[in-house]
């Protein structure tokens, strides 16, 4: 696994959050939701009759559900980077907010911290070191592929 793709992980995640809070604002019901449904899985094979998708109510529903779930996902994508950074040093995690969330160049980081940037580079590669220790990139993933329909779905139809 190679740092490029735990600095992936890092620039999407303004993304995932701004997708939940919109989508969180569109469906505010999602969370008392699916704990009610949380135990219906429509994707898996249907084995009876009265288990078919056929009315047009019922298949807007299982859609509602199927959003619903992704929503879910971005939450945990969420959280799964978000308790990743709590294991940085603060000043590890300031300069990965900087380059990864605000974008900045590591000239600019080291004007804003009034660091050399020698020492950005080190708390840089330190910071995505120990992120790849703990699995960052494999965590996220996990999550990211049962969500990739929805981001990708709401990358082209803002």
């Amino acid at each position: 696994m190679k740092l490029e793709n735990i600095e992936d992980v890092l620039f999407e995640y303004p993304m995932v959050k701004c997708l939940y809070e919109t989508n969180k604002i569109q469906y505010p019901e999602y969370s008392s939701i699916l704990e009610v449904i949380g135990g219906i899985d429509y994707t898996r094979p249907k084995i009876s009759p009265t288990h078919k998708v056929v009315s047009i109510v019922e298949n807007i529903s299982v859609e509602k559900i199927s959003r619903l779930q992704d929503i879910e996902n971005l939450k945990k994508l969420i959280e799964i980077i978000e308790k990743a950074l709590e294991r940085l040093k603060p000043e590890e995690r300031k300069v990965i907010e900087l380059k990864y969330f605000r974008e900045l160049q590591i000239s600019v980081i080291s004007k804003e911290l009034d660091r050399s940037r020698s020492t950005i580079y080190v708390w840089l590669q330190n910071a995505l070191l120990k992120l790849k220790k703990i699995r960052l990139y494999e965590n996220y993933t996990e999550i990211r592929q049962k969500s990739d329909t929805f981001l990708t779905d709401t990358e082209e139809n803002p």
